[in-house]
């Protein structure tokens, strides 16, 4: 049987959020990881043992262009 892939938003569908401190801006990437999570959890119709695969990939996903933006300015 084969699983349809549900179409995802983008990384952040809800408004951009502006955080006001370190703390509030670190609460606010784990929402979008765990979001991003989920709907690779979607994707591969929710089978377990993969929650960890998720997560990962989507810190990656959502990580990526900052290291990349650090590494062009140099600061990394």
């Amino acid at each position: 049987m084969k699983v349809e892939s549900t179409p995802q938003p983008a990384v952040s569908p809800t408004p951009v959020e502006q955080p006001d401190t370190a703390v509030d801006e670190l609460e606010l990437r784990q929402r979008r990881i765990a979001e991003a999570a989920y709907y690779r959890a979607v994707d591969r119709g929710f089978a377990s043992g993969y929650e960890w695969d998720d997560w990962l990939a989507a810190e990656a996903e959502l990580y990526q262009p900052l290291q990349e933006a650090a590494l062009d300015s140099g600061q990394l």
